[in-house]
C-alpha cells in the first residue's frame, strides 16, 4: 500500500531533520504524564513510547500513537485545546518550535511530507 509507505517515509525523513536541528531538544515523559505540545507551540518527533490522545471536554479516549510518530502537527497554526496528550508509556521525543519546524519544512522541501503525516491522523480522527 502506497499510503503507508509515504507516511513511514515522512515521519523518518522529518524525525531525523526534527533530530539533527540544533534548535530541538530531548524530552523523556514517564508513563502518565501529560504532553503540552499544543500549548506550547511545538512539534515532537516521538522516538520510543505510546500517546493516548483524550478529549478535554469529557476525557473520553479517542486515539492512541505508536512511536515512531510525529506529533502536533495539526495544531500548528490552532490553539484551540480540543484534546490532551499522555503518555502510555514511558515516552522519549525530540522536541522543536513551530516556526523552526516550518523553516525546516520550506528549506528541506519536506511539505509534502507533512502532508502525508497529517492526512494520516485527519483519517484516524474522521474514522
Amino acid at each position: 500500500m502506497r499510503f503507508q509507505s509515504d507516511v513511514k517515509h515522512a515521519i523518518k525523513v522529518i524525525g531525523n531533520e526534527i533530530v539533527k536541528s540544533q534548535d530541538s531538544f530531548l524530552v523523556i515523559k514517564k508513563n502518565g504524564q501529560s504532553i503540552d505540545l499544543i500549548q506550547d507551540n511545538q512539534v515532537a518527533f516521538l522516538k520510543k513510547g505510546m500517546i493516548t490522545l483524550h478529549r478535554v471536554d469529557d476525557g473520553m479516549l479517542t486515539n492512541y500513537i505508536k512511536a515512531p510518530a510525529i506529533i502536533g502537527l495539526g495544531h500548528v497554526c490552532d490553539s484551540n485545546l480540543n484534546h490532551f496528550i499522555q503518555c502510555e508509556t514511558e515516552c522519549s521525543m525530540w522536541v522543536v518550535d513551530t516556526k523552526v519546524i516550518f523553516d525546516i519544512f520550506s528549506e528541506k522541501d519536506l511539505w509534502k511530507n507533512a502532508f502525508f503525516i497529517i492526512r494520516k491522523y485527519l483519517y484516524l480522527f474522521l474514522t
